[in-house]
């Protein structure tokens, strides 16, 4: 894929020179067994002529010998200039009698001076025939230092800085009325996971099959870049940006819909399963789109635009395919903000839990508090959790304010428990890195210990979209909190990637109905049938299960029908602060919503 000559590849040699005696002198020096590949030209036309046929096979001489007075032109050089003006990078070396110009001073004439070279008529044979090999040496190495100051070693295509250079330099010229240019920044959706699961051998094969695929999905009019030079080709270029990053750029695309088409032939090529090392692989790519002239005037530009888009699609986990709009810099900005304020939240104690009462349905008393986490950003105020909280994820932080909630919810419900507060268990919501990451059951472990909390007052709610990361981690991570004591609760259960027979093969405790569920159950036949099937089947498994969002007593009456045990949401409360939870189960028999709620008739009435 990248452009590079074999050390057993022939020397390519192209010698002019008018008098045939000294064309056969040539012969004897590069004739077999040596490595040469020879070609004579007996005049200055003859050489352009056959330059201009080698540049149009895409192909080139590693040297030329020259003489120096070469017909038809009186002018020495004349036929050096011709032959440098068609292939910049070729070796010239001048063949002069003695007595013949200084060749100092010939040196101006024909530059770069480094590859203008001289030799003295009448020659040796192995003269010749070192000063070629040295030459087509010098080259090769010349060449390897190029790929790697310009093409990436992994894949073989263009780097981001060769990919700069030869977009830039199209960027030059003026925008048409019908054609404009595109950048697309592709990006591989958890392919950190594929490293850390299977290898980085495995990764880095996959990486090769995407840049494979990458060539193929963009045709062969979309080619990466192949000259020894960064060059725009066919108007068209794919690199890797770096790590599970490529980009493209098409250079005489007239629609944004031209783009797109695109866009969904490469997600229709990465779409197929790879197969790497025994392991069957899929690739799931976001890509976003900055369309020039009207998203950027410059390659940077252009590259942190489709950038900003390319994370648009990602967070959208819907579409896969975005382009950049005005908008996504403020939201980028705002995420910057974020980002960096979060870094500080936890020394500077910007982080706070508030807590959510569970209500046992058959006792009317509280059977749980669920940790839920806040943050006040100074400047700004209060951040919802759904906004922080995936940049927390994103950007590596979600294990360290993991562990900040796990440890805070155990220490406040352990100090409710020497209270002698009626509390049954703490919830605590755990993300997916964190429940996957290999010292999580050490940090619950830490954490009861720290703080005294007993194992089987702590719940860990995780969503089940876990499993689908990681299924047997998932499993073990469960498995190993079991044995520690501690419950474990699947939260959200009703919606998405639900499935109840997976439930008979998880050792957990608990299956928390999702709140969108919930909020129709009244209304919608199909959300209460989905509703009590849930809480049969768990019941048949042996599981209890807690109803979230109960807004009004219509749907705790229903849920009570149905024989659901707990429910939470804002009829009971709504989150409150560690002093008001406290307080909270202090006056429960005084609390008008456990009044309400003792006031319905009894299931079955």
């Amino acid at each position: 894929m990248t452009p590079h000559a074999p050390t057993t590849a022939a020397i390519r040699v192209l010698v002019v020179d008018s008098e045939p005696a000294t064309r056969n002198a040539y012969r004897d020096a590069l004739a077999p067994p040596s490595r040469f590949a020879p070609e004579f030209a007996h005049d200055a036309r003859e050489a352009a002529a056959a330059m201009l046929r080698e540049a149009g096979r895409g192909s080139r001489f590693d040297t030329v010998f020259l003489d120096l007075h070469m017909p038809p032109t009186a002018d020495d050089l004349s036929a050096a200039r011709e032959i440098r003006r068609i292939d910049p990078d070729v070796d010239i070396v001048v063949c002069a009698a003695s007595g013949d110009r200084d060749p100092g001073a010939l040196l101006a004439d024909v530059s770069p001076a480094d590859r203008l070279f001289f030799v003295q008529k009448p020659f040796h044979p192995h003269e010749i025939r070192q000063l070629a090999k040295a030459l087509a040496g010098k080259r090769l190495a010349q060449a390897h230092v190029h790929r790697l100051a310009y093409f990436d070693s992994l894949t073989g295509l263009a780097n981001r800085e060769n990919f700069r250079s030869a977009v830039a330099a199209d960027l030059r010229r003026a925008p048409g009325e019908t054609h404009g240019a595109a950048v697309l920044f592709i990006d591989l959706d958890d392919f950190k996971r594929i490293n850390d699961t299977l290898g980085h051998a495995v990764g880095d094969e996959l990486l090769k099959n995407v840049a494979t695929r990458l060539t193929a999905a963009v045709r062969s009019s979309d080619s990466i870049v192949q000259g020894q030079t960064p060059g725009r080709q066919d108007g068209r270029m794919l690199a890797r940006q770096g790590g599970d990053e490529f980009i493209v750029y098409l250079g005489e695309i007239a629609t944004r819909a031209d783009a797109a088409m695109i866009a969904y032939r490469i997600l229709e090529k990465l779409a197929v399963p790879a197969a790497v090392h025994a392991h069957e692989i899929t690739v799931a790519p976001s890509i976003g789109i900055a369309m020039w002239p009207d998203d950027g005037a410059s390659i940077d530009e252009l590259l942190r635009n489709a950038d900003l888009a390319m994370y648009h699609a990602k967070r959208s986990r819907g579409e896969p395919v975005a382009f950049f709009d005005r908008s996504m810099s403020e939201l980028s900005a705002r995420r910057t903000t974020l980002e960096n304020g979060l870094r500080r939240a936890i020394p500077e104690q910007q982080l706070r839990l508030v807590y959510q009462p569970v209500i046992d349905l058959g006792s009317d008393q509280v059977c749980a508090m669920e940790a839920l986490l806040r943050w006040d950003l100074p400047g700004i105020g209060a951040i919802a959790p759904a906004e922080f909280l995936p940049i927390a994820e994103e950007s590596g932080l979600m294990l360290q304010i993991g562990r900040w909630v796990l440890v805070q919810a155990c220490r406040d419900a352990a100090t409710w428990l020497a209270a002698g507060l009626p509390l049954t268990r703490i919830a605590v919501n755990v993300a997916t890195s964190q429940l996957l990451s290999q010292e999580f059951n050490a940090e619950v472990q830490r954490a009861l210990a720290d703080t005294g909390l007993p194992a089987d007052y702590l719940e860990i709610e995780i969503v089940e979209s876990a499993l689908l990361h990681d299924e047997s981690a998932a499993r073990r991570a469960i498995a190993d909190m079991k044995r520690v004591g501690v419950h474990v609760a699947i939260d959200d259960f009703g919606t998405g990637y639900s499935n109840l027979s997976r439930l008979k093969e998880l050792n957990v405790d608990r299956l928390k109905i999702d709140r969108k569920l919930i909020a129709d159950l009244v209304l919608d036949n199909r959300d209460a049938a989905l509703s009590r099937a849930i809480i049969d089947m768990a019941f048949a498994l042996g599981l209890s299960v807690t109803a979230e969002g109960v807004e009004n007593l219509h749907q705790l009456a229903l849920l009570r029908q149905q024989n659901c045990r707990e429910a939470q949401g804002f009829l009971v409360s709504h989150p409150m602060s560690e002093r008001d939870a406290a307080r909270f189960m202090r006056r429960l028999p005084d609390v008008t919503a456990i009044r309400r709620i003792r006031a319905l008739p009894p299931p079955g009435a």
